[in-house]
Parts: C-alpha cells; sequence; structure tokens
C-alpha cells in the first residue's frame, strides 16, 4: 500500500490512556471514542506481540480491539503462545490484517518462519503492509485460499458498513453483503510445498466456514506428521447440519492420529484477561458435542505434542 501513515493525534492517544486504566467499562469507552471520524493511522501491539507496528482503522472491530489493548483474542494468543517455540514455524490460515502473524513472528523470532495466507485482496495488502512496516523477513504472505482442491473460487468479501472486515468466505458467496471477488484455491500441503516448509509447530485456522475444505487440503500432510498441531475456530452458524460436519472434521483427525481438545473459555475469562489476568485456557478432551459457544476453538495434537 502507498498511503504514507503517521501516528494517532495526541488527544486521541491521551484519550486512549485514561480508558485503558479504567477498571470496568473499557470497551464501552472506547466505542464512543472511536465513533469521532480519524484517518487509517499506524499503531503499535504491546510488548508481549513484539511492539510490532500495524495500520490501524478503527471502522474495523478487530483493529479496535487492537488499538485499545495492545493484542488480540487473548485466550487463543496464549495457546499460540505456548505451542510456538523460538525458532518454530507457524501457519496463519485465515491471517485478515495480521494480528497473530505479528504475534507467531514476534514468538519465533528471525530464526522461526511464518506462512500467512489470505485471499481478500484489501486485506492482504494490509497484511503484506503490515509485514513490511516491520522488516519481518521471516514472514510470507500468500494471497490464496486455503482448501481442498487447487483452482478458483468466489470469495464473499465484507461489508465496510459492518464493522466487522474478517468475514469473508468462500462458502457463502450467495448471500455476500459486500463485494465479491474471483480468487485462487490451493490445498495448504501444496502451499507449504511451494515455500519448502515440511514441518509445522502450529497452524491457526479461521476460515469463517470453511474449515472442512482447508483440513481436507491438508490430507497428506496430517497423514505425515506434518503438522504437529492444529488449533481451527468453528463456525457452526455457517452449515446446514454442523453435527455432521464437525463429525467428518473429528473422523478425519482421528484417523491421522490426531488426540482432540475443546479449548474452554469463557466471556468471563476474556474479560479477565483484558484487565490485566493471566490469560490460561484450559483443554478438556474433545467429544463430538462441540456445539456450544458462540465461536468454538479445537486444538489437535499429534502424540507428545500436547499443550501443558
Amino acid at each position: 500500500m502507498s498511503e504514507i501513515l503517521r501516528p494517532p493525534p495526541a488527544w486521541f492517544r491521551a484519550a486512549r490512556a485514561v480508558i485503558r486504566r479504567l477498571p470496568a467499562g473499557r470497551f464501552r469507552a472506547f466505542e464512543t471514542l472511536a465513533r469521532v471520524p480519524l484517518a487509517p493511522f499506524v499503531d503499535r501491539l504491546g510488548g508481549q506481540a513484539g511492539g510490532m507496528a500495524y495500520r490501524c482503522d478503527l471502522r474495523d472491530l478487530v483493529a479496535r480491539e487492537m488499538c485499545l489493548t495492545g493484542g488480540y483474542a487473548p485466550l487463543e494468543a496464549a495457546l499460540v503462545r505456548r505451542a510456538l517455540p523460538a525458532g518454530g514455524t507457524f501457519v496463519d490460515v485465515g491471517a485478515n490484517l495480521g494480528y497473530f502473524t505479528l504475534f507467531g513472528a514476534a514468538r519465533v523470532g528471525s530464526a522461526g518462519r511464518v506462512v500467512a495466507l489470505e485471499p481478500h485482496p484489501r486485506i492482504a495488502a494490509v497484511l503484506r503492509a503490515n509485514v513490511a512496516m516491520n522488516a519481518l523477513a521471516n514472514v510470507q504472505v500468500r494471497e490464496v485460499a486455503a482448501s481442498d482442491a487447487a483452482g478458483t473460487a468466489t470469495l464473499s468479501g465484507f461489508s465496510e458498513d459492518g464493522g466487522n472486515w474478517g468475514v469473508s468466505s468462500i462458502t457463502r458467496a450467495s448471500s455476500a453483503t459486500g463485494p465479491s471477488f474471483q480468487v485462487p484455491c490451493a490445498p495448504l500441503d501444496q502451499v507449504l510445498d511451494g515455500v519448502g516448509i515440511d514441518a509445522m509447530d502450529l497452524v491457526k485456522v479461521d476460515v469463517e466456514g470453511a474449515e472442512g475444505r482447508v483440513l481436507r487440503g491438508m490430507r497428506d500432510g496430517l497423514h505425515a506428521g506434518r503438522y504437529r498441531r492444529v488449533m481451527v475456530e468453528l463456525h457452526p452458524w455457517e452449515h446446514a447440519d454442523f453435527a455432521r460436519e464437525f463429525a467428518a472434521m473429528s473422523d478425519a483427525m482421528r484417523a491421522a492420529g490426531y488426540r482432540g481438545w475443546l479449548v474452554e473459555e469463557s466471556a468471563e475469562a476474556a474479560r479477565r484477561a483484558y484487565y490485566g489476568a493471566a490469560a490460561a485456557p484450559s483443554l478438556r478432551p474433545l467429544d463430538d458435542a462441540v456445539l456450544a459457544g458462540t465461536w468454538p476453538h479445537v486444538l489437535w495434537t499429534l502424540p507428545g505434542m500436547e499443550i501443558a
């Protein structure tokens, strides 16, 4: 992207500093602050994400959370931190503007490698700009949708007025609320062959209903033990029969030798994390009754790769 970004104005930084110290109601107060029209600006994440710089557009809820808290999704971030060693390898499937890409790059360091997949052309441009802004030579961005076959697909894009710019999907083109695009698709096994990575410490999948397609495109690598840990954000409402879809995913992962864990998280645990408590999601053995929760997360691990 060729735009010139500057830090937010001093009055905004001062107001945010006050809001960050509130004992309660920080998000409500920040939503009010974020209604003031501001051009996109360069901001920085917190220290646990290496103080990475990123392009902040307050019209997007993910960017707003990053701007207020210095991070995003603290319980999932805690799992990523525990799963990624220094010098490790990480794949961010459905990278969006790149919070987990930047966070993962800070975690693995210059000796590690990160591959980020984001098919939406506009968001991919922001992702590339964020990577370039931090001179992350260990990060490779691929503007492709991970799927079960190579080819093209219709990506239903986000609506700028909808507030959430991370909802693009290749599974609901008929109900798109924003512009649609033809985007390249490829199995993740094939993408990683192309960048020369044989083993991954962690794959994070957040693809708005296309989870099953992504896992099917990893089949050979799963059976070869290429992926040590796979964390998937599920989207039950995107499926006419989610129980059947999830059972198929679980059966395929078990057949490849993986054990599943449900990430037990709650709004209260997330709230405590946002207000400074240590983020520590618990894991329980996975069964097929995983429908509870707005966005259930599942972690699959190879034997010996469990997260303590």
